[in-house]
């Protein structure tokens, strides 16, 4: 004879009322995508809130290249450069300024310490909804 493991274990099941389980919700009555698009301040433009793919593709190069400013400053410094390739920032401190203004920031985390028996462990966790 086999017995089954899962009937000595009790199951529960609580029935969501209603049919919208798991639907997305919003508090403004927009999506997700719009409420981003209008915080990026550009309907028409992938690269918002830069004004060019050349412009975004030089942002991104300054920001991925560590922690040091020194040398994207100096560059910027150069004659011309700026007027030469239309860009709406003269150094890495316009374009940071510009990020932070335009650009959504991170997600809130809360770290919660969650002890079993003895052991201790610590679980970032962050609210899904907002």
């Amino acid at each position: 004879m086999i017995s089954d493991k899962s009937d000595s274990f009790l199951s529960f099941i609580v029935r969501f009322p209603g049919n919208s389980a798991g639907a997305v919700h919003s508090r403004q009555g927009i999506d997700q995508n719009t409420q981003y698009s209008a915080a990026v301040g550009s309907d028409n433009s992938r690269f918002a809130p830069f004004s060019s793919q050349m412009e975004w593709e030089i942002a991104r190069w300054a920001k991925l290249r560590g922690p040091s400013s020194t040398a994207f400053n100096e560059l910027m410094a150069i004659e011309g450069i700026v007027d030469t390739l239309g860009l709406s920032f003269k150094n890495s401190g316009e374009l940071n300024k510009l990020i932070d203004k335009s650009l959504p920031g991170r997600p809130a985390f809360k770290r919660h310490e969650v002890m079993v028996g003895v052991k201790s462990n610590t679980t970032p966790t962050k609210n899904k909804i907002t």
